[in-house]
């Protein structure tokens, strides 16, 4: 693994940051391997952040390799909002050892690393899709290989330690079971939504009917449809 220094441009004035040199092998075969890729996302969580109360964190699930969360918790030390934890979430082990040599090199002790998928229920997953190198589209179906959990239990057992400011998720499909699985956070913390909207993998029919939260000041509302 090779690495070199970049400039993190969601800073008004750019810093340097240590990450993956994009000629290695490992950054070629894990596609998306830039901190730039969804910009308008990333810098839409920033925005957001910035205006958090103290000490609350950021779920970036659907971690992938950090570009995500590396970029979150760098920029937001540069600014002085090191209070702001981010919790980078990632079922496949290799990619969360990357995170942590990452965070190592740039010292990012407001960046943690949880290596296990989101779903609606502790259980065990298996890889259904993997598009040719692009690794940050995976999906995953119940099956023997990954562990997964909730975001709930995740917070319940200890593990996640902040209230929750921010929720981002990126599952390939996952995101509607994965905010099942989080309706006491949702509900307690009234945390800023970012999601994408994926079909379910192609030829996977689901009999779960979709939901959509809205989220209120002083309650959650769940809408089903």
């Amino acid at each position: 693994m090779e690495f070199k220094t970049i400039q993190n441009n969601y800073l008004k004035v750019k810093k340097p940051l240590i990450w993956g040199d994009d000629e290695c092998d490992f950054m070629k075969n894990n596609f998306p391997y830039r901190i730039t890729f969804d910009r308008n996302i990333k810098r839409d969580i920033l925005r957001y952040a910035l205006i958090m109360d103290k000490d609350k964190c950021i779920i970036d699930a659907g971690g992938h390799i950090g570009d995500g969360a590396v970029a979150f918790a760098h920029t937001l030390r540069e600014i002085g909002r090191e209070d702001i934890f981010v919790y980078a979430i990632e079922p496949e082990k290799y990619k969360c050892d990357f995170i942590e040599k990452i965070k190592e090199l740039n010292k990012l002790e407001n960046l943690v690393v949880i290596n296990c998928g989101l779903s609606d229920k502790e259980g065990t997953y298996k890889k259904i899709e993997v598009k040719g190198k692009n690794t940050g589209s995976t999906n995953f179906e119940e099956g023997d290989g990954f562990n997964f959990t909730t975001l709930d239990n995740l917070k319940k057992d200890g593990i996640i330690t902040h209230d929750v400011g921010i929720i981002h998720y990126d599952l390939e499909g996952m995101e509607q079971i994965a905010l099942d699985g989080s309706l006491n956070i949702l509900k307690t913390d009234k945390p800023y939504l970012s999601c994408e909207n994926h079909k379910r993998a192609k030829g996977k029919k689901t009999k779960r009917k979709k939901k959509i939260y809205i989220i209120f000041q002083k309650d959650i509302i769940i809408l089903k449809s």
